[in-house]
Parts: structure tokens; C-alpha cells; sequence
């Protein structure tokens, strides 16, 4: 029996960001039976598991934290933080089939459909502890902007832990739009790492590079 087509057949589309919310819903839809078999497995993607544990050593051990995770996919990033002790934790993705997933894992709390892209995230200030966002930015219209909603949902001395790649981080100058965040007080702390392993075992994309950052909520 022939193997139904998935993006892993053809991964190119991943170099090239997408920002359209309904293209972007639909490459997922049709990857998420596959993805965290390929992601994991096949490529060494652990971007998801770093991002959790500084979120987690920043914590600490209070399980009554509440965690925002953008752009959730399947659920990696829930369940690493579950098990690490986190117990409120809810869910934003922009593919229904990826959700789906994500709620079989029974563990988000909630999961929301939203297009970060069509507006701000559906959350009052300071809704949460904390916020992580792993492999996502890189469909941001205006990266900084989302940057900003995720401090605006955290209260004031949480913890914001996002990835994004390299070539992006160059071309957007992100670096130097963090630095008028920070120069403006509108975060407390904020560091960066240097550039990291992105998915190694990715045939055609193996080449693509990361950054972890950090930021202290003000």
C-alpha cells in the first residue's frame, strides 16, 4: 500500500516562511499525523524540550503557574511542560488537525484556534505566568509585534521563552528591535543565545539555525 503524501516528501516549503494563516493551517492539517514522528525521530528537533526547561527552571516547582503555549502544534511543548510539573497550561494554534492532537494529549487545559497574523491573541493582560514559543515566529508578519502580545499576557515578572531562526533574525534586524524593548523598560531582563541547531536531521533543511530568548516580563 502506497504511503500517503506528506510535507516530509517535499520539505522545502519550511525555508521559505509563509504568513498566510489559511496556507499555513493547511500544510499543518496534512503534516500533523506525521509530524512529531518526523520532527523527533527523523530530524533531532529538540528546540521544544530546551525552550521547556528554561521555562521550567524559572518556575521552579509551582504547579499552579499558568503557561501559554503559541503556536502548540501537536502538543509537544504541553506535554514536556507536564512533565516538568506544569498543570495549567492552555493551547494556540492556527490548524484544526493539529489541535485535535493536541487535546488528545489531555494536556492543555485549552486549546484555541487563532491566527496570530489576523490580530492580538484572544487573552487579557497578565492572563499568564508565562509563555513559550517554539519554531513559530517565523510565520510573523511583524515578529516584534507578537513579541510584544506574548509580554502583554504575562504578568509582570514571568518568564517569555521564544525561538527564531537565524536568516530571519538577520534580515528582520530582530536584534536590534529587542534591544528598544529593553532600552525602553518595557521588559525587565532579556538575553539571547548564540545560534543553535535548528532540525540537523532534516535532509534539505539541516542547515538552519536558531535562536533561544529569554525575557523577564515587566
Amino acid at each position: 500500500m502506497s504511503q500517503p503524501e506528506h510535507p516530509a516528501d517535499d520539505a522545502s516549503w519550511l525555508r521559505t516562511p509563509m504568513t498566510d494563516g489559511a496556507e499555513i493551517a493547511s500544510r499543518y492539517d496534512e503534516w500533523a499525523p506525521n509530524y512529531e514522528h518526523e520532527l523527533v525521530n527523523e530530524w533531532h528537533y529538540d528546540a521544544p524540550f530546551v525552550a521547556v526547561r528554561i521555562v521550567s527552571e524559572f518556575l521552579g516547582e509551582s504547579s499552579t503557574a499558568s503557561v501559554l503555549d503559541l503556536g502548540c502544534g501537536t502538543g509537544l511543548v504541553g506535554r514536556a511542560l507536564t512533565e516538568r510539573g506544569a498543570r495549567i497550561v492552555d493551547g494556540v494554534d492556527v490548524s484544526p488537525a493539529s489541535l485535535h492532537l493536541a487535546d488528545a494529549t489531555g494536556v492543555y487545559r485549552h486549546t484555541i484556534c487563532h491566527d496570530f497574523n489576523a490580530g492580538p491573541l484572544p487573552f487579557e493582560e497578565h492572563s499568564y505566568d508565562a509563555a513559550v514559543c517554539v519554531g513559530v515566529l517565523s510565520y510573523a508578519r511583524d515578529p516584534i509585534a507578537i513579541v510584544r502580545e506574548l509580554c502583554r499576557v504575562v504578568a509582570p515578572g514571568g518568564i517569555v521563552a521564544f525561538t527564531h531562526r537565524i536568516d530571519l533574525w538577520e534580515t528582520q534586524n530582530l536584534g536590534a528591535l529587542l534591544d528598544q524593548l529593553r532600552e525602553r523598560n518595557d521588559v525587565q531582563t532579556l538575553t539571547w543565545t548564540e545560534p543553535k541547531p535548528y532540525m540537523p536531521g532534516n535532509p534539505t533543511e539541516g542547515d538552519l539555525q536558531i535562536r533561544y530568548v529569554t525575557i523577564t516580563t515587566a
